[in-house]
């Protein structure tokens, strides 16, 4: 699961949580941004994060097969970033 989700490349970032069911808390991990730019991502969306990866959260994705191959997928999130939020959202 690490090399699907590119944690050894910086992508993202696999961390201990802690969860609470029924009256009981459990340990386990989790898949998050890697913090190099994981703010700056959540600035951007707007301050809004995601508590399940849904499909309508998903139909934002592109696949790898339909992005510019000279760009790495930090490459991609870094221009995300420096885009203009009203730019982004109509194109």
């Amino acid at each position: 699961m690490d090399e699907l989700e590119g944690v050894t490349k910086g992508h993202y970032e696999r961390l201990p949580i802690q969860i609470e069911i029924d009256g009981r808390t459990v340990s386990a991990e989790a898949y998050y941004a890697h913090r190099s730019y994981a703010e700056a991502l959540w600035k951007r969306n707007g301050e809004e994060g995601y508590n399940c990866y849904t499909e309508k959260v998903a139909k934002g994705y592109v696949k790898r097969k339909d992005r510019p191959c000279h760009l790495t997928f930090l490459d991609q999130i870094r221009l995300f970033i420096a885009s203009d939020s009203d730019s982004a959202e109509s194109g």
